[in-house]
Parts: structure tokens; sequence; C-alpha cells
């Protein structure tokens, strides 16, 4: 299963302390001279020219990207508009779907921003 979860704790300061962690299914593979990492479920692709470059180059866009959607408070919306849903039971994907893809596990740093819109949730990819 796919997921991501976003908490927000809001600091004396007024400002928001947000931690987001995301489990995606990615599909690697090598295409030519460079390998892909693929999430189908963030639309969502990097290259390098070695399978471990292309996985930490996934990681390192990927980061960046939700980062950036939850400091702008639109993380909610843009994983609406890619299929996401609330996380209310958990999906199971089949043994096929699982034996092809490579799981990844991403953890978002703290981020310190000074307005969160929505940025806490827990979304899942079916």
């Amino acid at each position: 299963m796919e997921f991501i979860n976003c908490s927000t704790k809001k600091l004396r300061d007024g400002s928001f302390d947000i931690t987001t962690e995301l489990f995606l299914n990615t599909n690697v593979f090598q295409e030519g001279d460079l390998w892909i990492g693929h999430s189908q479920s963030l639309d969502f692709t990097a290259q390098g020219f070695s399978e471990e470059e292309a996985i930490e180059n996934f990681r390192e866009a990927v980061l960046f990207f939700v980062e950036d959607l939850v400091i702008r408070g639109t993380l909610a919306d843009v994983l609406s508009e890619l299929g996401w849903e609330p996380r209310v039971r958990k999906a199971r994907k089949s043994s096929a779907q699982r034996n092809r893809m490579r799981p990844i596990r991403i953890t978002i740093p703290r981020v310190k921003s000074p307005s969160i819109a929505s940025a806490s949730g827990n979304y899942a990819y079916a």
C-alpha cells in the first residue's frame, strides 16, 4: 500500500513544524544507458546512470516536491487530483503488483513554516 502521512505541530512562535513520511511503490528499470525510477501514483519520474543513483535522485526529487506542497498548503489538493484519498482503511496490492514494484520509503525532515493551510493528513493511493 502506498501512503503519505503528514502532521503539523504549532510552535510557540506561531509557526508550524511539519513532519512528512511517504511509502511509494516505484518501478525502477533500465532504458539505454539510464536507470529510471517512476511512481505511477505521483506521476513522478527521476533518472540516474546507475540503479542506486536513479533511486537516490527519485527520493530527493520527491522530497522537494512534497515539501513544497506542504509549505504552500496544497498537498491535499494535488494528491486529490492524482487520485489519492484520505486514508481510512488499508488497501491491498496483488502479488503481481508487489513483485514488479520496489517500495521506497522517504522521510522528509522537519520543515518550519510560518503558515500552513491544511498540511496535516494521511493519504492512500489505491
